[in-house]
């Protein structure tokens, strides 16, 4: 498996993997059932924001979304060519996926994505809500990604890759 995702009180847990696989638990993970995801593609990331919302992502832009707890899953469209490697959820629902190929893509209703533009594309290995409007968004290169925050869009500037801990990390400012 390559993720697992649990609800705050432990018991709703979901897990995806290689072949599509989704696995889910209503019991903190003593017993698991199979979902059906609908792909073949790997899956490495899963998320819920809420009992019956929820998404799994991975190779070749695969995104599925449930809005019923996992009964049933359908595809999303992300433009997105590349395994998308992380997502993150905004304050206002947007959703947030990066892949790869070092492309952005943000969708408003979770289930349409739009790609952000980008002054250069580097690979990417992670996004998080930096808070006020911002991503963050990591790699093993710097990134500069352009687009300012107009309406529910979210802004990102002037990301600068910066050594820490041996790792990269990268943090995001509007300029």
């Amino acid at each position: 498996l390559n993720d697992v995702f649990a609800d705050a009180s432990g018991n709703r847990v979901w897990a995806v993997g290689e072949g599509g696989r989704i696995q889910a638990s209503t019991d903190a993970g003593r017993s698991w059932t199979t979902q059906v995801s609908t792909t073949a593609s790997p899956l490495h990331g899963v998320w819920f924001t809420s009992a019956s919302e929820g998404w799994a992502v991975g190779g070749g832009g695969t995104v599925r979304r449930t809005t019923n707890g996992g009964a049933t899953w359908t595809k999303a469209e992300t433009r997105l060519p590349a395994t998308i490697v992380d997502s993150t959820t905004l304050d206002h629902g947007e959703v947030v996926l990066v892949d790869q190929g070092g492309r952005v893509a943000l969708s408003h209703d979770g289930v349409n994505f739009d790609l952000i533009p980008t002054q250069r594309t580097v690979p990417l290995t992670s996004v998080a809500d930096a808070g006020a409007g911002r991503l963050a968004v990591t790699g093993p290169l710097s990134f500069t990604p352009a687009s300012r925050r107009r309406g529910a869009v979210p802004c990102l500037a002037a990301c600068e890759g910066r050594r820490a801990a041996g790792t990269r990390s990268v943090r995001s400012g509007c300029a």
